[in-house]
């Protein structure tokens, strides 16, 4: 199993996916956080996104042919004979697929198929005194009362003629058709603006950047673009629905995190906690499972010790403020038309 890179593996250590969770049913959230017993969730969807993700990564950041497909395999993490369940096998899942999914992509990519990626290159970003890619970069926000969000990006491109910045969001799905709503607003690209933020203020550019949701359709290996511009007022209200987060989260944590019934099943399974952990009191499991600590070395958890970026909520608090002056003096530019990053990237496509 794939162990997840956490910064802060207690139940103070706000994440997308754990937001969510606390979002869904805090008392799955306090299950997975404040006791050693996250269960292996592993499975072919899993794994099968992963590496197909990594393989695109790999082949738009530049990767050799060879590197891309051993990057596809090596994320690849689930035993390769478990041929999945009916929906995972109708969907065309498996590691077999993600790697002919990498084959066909780097092809198309090399061939100009994609051409909305045309003229973007890999960011690069100032750690230690000196110029890296921009892949695979990891941050942590320090909140209030010891609560940290953080997150991992897994690409960042940049135009040198538009002089913007973009984040390569990639998703598997085995639907066959997909609509926009379902990414135009999720959170999950919103804290990648901090880092943006840096990375654009050291250049000069402009406050606002764009996402682009690659969403990989594993039936028809087709790629469905879709593109979402970021802005200053967007990421204003996720620092402040982030307060407002851990600040449920704290009053969780005094009076009990409840059940939240409706998400007892879903993702057609029930949740593995509905029969065991969930019916017992929180002392009972202090009894029989040691309460994670932020050093316990967990099987489903890993330390990340040296994030390459860490902030404060104070310092981007400050940030946004000073883009909001420099907007609203003219010394800045705000661009927050959808459909003009459309026309400017996807051209006439």
């Amino acid at each position: 199993m794939a162990k997840l890179d956490y910064y802060n593996i207690t139940h103070t250590g706000l994440s997308y996916s754990r937001q969510l969770t606390l979002q869904n049913c805090p008392r799955k959230f306090e299950l997975d956080s404040k006791f050693a017993i996250k269960a292996n969730r592993e499975s072919v969807t899993f794994s099968y996104g992963h590496a197909v993700a990594m393989g695109i990564q790999s082949a738009i950041a530049g990767y050799s042919y060879e590197q891309c497909m051993v990057q596809c395999m090596l994320a690849y993490t689930h035993d390769i004979e478990d041929i999945g369940t009916d929906g995972e096998q109708a969907s065309k899942k498996s590691i077999w697929t993600a790697l002919v999914a990498t084959d066909l992509f780097i092809k198309r990519y090399q061939a100009g198929v994609y051409s909305y990626l045309d003229g973007w290159e890999v960011a690069r970003v100032m750690q230690d005194g000196k110029e890296v890619p921009a892949i695979e970069l990891t941050f942590v926000i320090d909140l209030i009362d010891g609560y940290t969000f953080e997150g991992h990006i897994d690409l960042v491109l940049y135009h040198p003629e538009k002089q913007r910045y973009m984040v390569i969001e990639l998703k598997t799905t085995g639907m066959s058709s997909v609509h926009e709503a379902t990414y135009k607003n999720s959170s999950q690209a919103l804290g990648y603006g901090a880092v943006i933020d840096l990375m654009a203020a050291n250049k000069g550019q402009a406050a606002s950047f764009d996402v682009l949701y690659l969403v990989f359709q594993s039936r028809s290996m087709n790629i469905v673009p879709m593109p979402f511009v970021k802005t200053t007022k967007h990421r204003a209200d996720w620092l402040r629905d982030l307060v407002v987060e851990v600040e449920k989260a704290k009053l969780y944590e005094h009076y009990g995190y409840p059940r939240q019934g409706q998400h007892c099943y879903s993702y057609f399974r029930p949740c593995e906690y509905i029969d065991s952990a969930c019916q017992y009191s929180d002392a009972a499991l202090s009894r029989i499972f040691k309460p994670v600590d932020g050093t316990t070395d967990e099987e489903s958890y890993t330390k990340l010790t040296n994030p390459d970026f860490h902030f404060t909520l104070d310092q981007l608090l400050d940030r946004q403020d000073e883009l909001i002056e420099q907007i609203e003096s003219g010394e800045e530019s705000e661009v927050g038309d959808a459909d003009l990053f459309m026309t400017t990237m996807l051209g006439d496509e």
